[in-house]
């Protein structure tokens, strides 16, 4: 077991250097989101869900889904529906449709994924591979594969039960283009390393708070701008041009920190029991 922890940690922290080698780092302000979350089984634990998500940005200059109303503090709100089928013991695929509200573009994104629920001792070690379909209202869709790691493991508290929760996952994205472009692409275009302890409240209602951070890699361009001196007026040279200040682009890492508290309910049912128990992935399994 400790051989297979440290293999993961080391291919993990690989990951990170080649996403974040020769960059500049950049730190966005805190992110809020919220979670609701609702499952209904079925005997063999297949499930359907249904899923909201609102997130709002502690960066005031951030603008809201509306002007005033419920979703002025809010940059984004999307709404999610989906199928988790159990393959085997080990197995499971998903499928599922998601709208988003969004400040700037409103989209769809169409998921398919399958995971894979494995055990290094009594912690579950999750692998899941998605495709995600995305189309926007305004601009061409993409598609994007994210691999995702997780550690999750059970500890009785009592009559109930804390599920910590440790993951990372990639993003990788695709326009659907033939031609190349000149600029230099990324190898990873985003990743999420994620903390969170998910609590057993009662047989059909889970309490997760978590922290993630979520870095984006991208490139920036080379640009030129008028350069002014202290009082704000524009430099010129001797030959009376205007003085041209150049801003380097380049690798960029653009770090978010991001609060999150999910609400999650099983709905009432026979196929539901006290072992019944959700991961924290995208895609959820029932363990003992």
């Amino acid at each position: 077991m400790t051989k297979k922890l440290v293999l993961l940690a080391g291919f993990c922290l690989f990951l990170l250097q080649v996403a974040q080698a020769q960059a500049k780092k950049i730190h966005s302000d805190a992110l809020l989101w919220g979670d609701l979350q609702a499952d209904y089984f079925l005997k063999n634990q297949s499930f359907f869900f249904f899923k909201t998500q609102l997130r709002h940005s502690t960066n005031s200059d951030i603008a809201g889904i509306s002007e005033s109303g419920a979703f002025s503090n809010l940059y984004q709100v999307y709404f999610q529906a989906g199928y988790d089928q159990k393959l085997t013991d080990h197995w499971r695929a998903g499928v599922s449709a998601r709208y988003t509200l969004d400040a700037v573009n409103n989209n769809q994104i169409y998921q398919a994924a399958l995971q894979h629920n494995g055990k290094i001792g009594q912690t579950d070690f999750i692998k899941r591979l998605a495709f995600d379909y995305m189309k926007f209202e305004d601009g061409e869709s993409m598609g994007r594969i994210r691999p995702m790691a997780a550690l999750e493991r059970n500890f009785k508290l009592g009559s109930h039960i804390l599920r910590p929760h440790l993951s990372y996952e990639l993003f990788f994205y695709n326009d659907f283009k033939d031609e190349k472009t000149s600029d230099e692409t990324r190898t990873v275009d985003r990743t999420r390393l994620r903390i969170a302890a998910s609590y057993q409240v009662s047989k059909s209602f889970w309490l997760t708070p978590y922290f993630m951070k979520q870095t984006e890699y991208i490139n920036v361009l080379t640009t030129y701008t008028v350069e002014k001196d202290a009082n704000g007026n524009i430099v010129y040279d001797s030959d009376g041009n205007e003085v041209l200040k150049e801003n380097i682009g380049g690798k960029r890492n653009r770090i978010e920190p991001i609060f999150w508290l999910e609400l999650r309910f099983l709905l009432p049912g026979k196929n539901v029991s006290e072992n019944t128990i959700p991961n924290l992935g995208d895609l959820s399994t029932s363990a003992k």
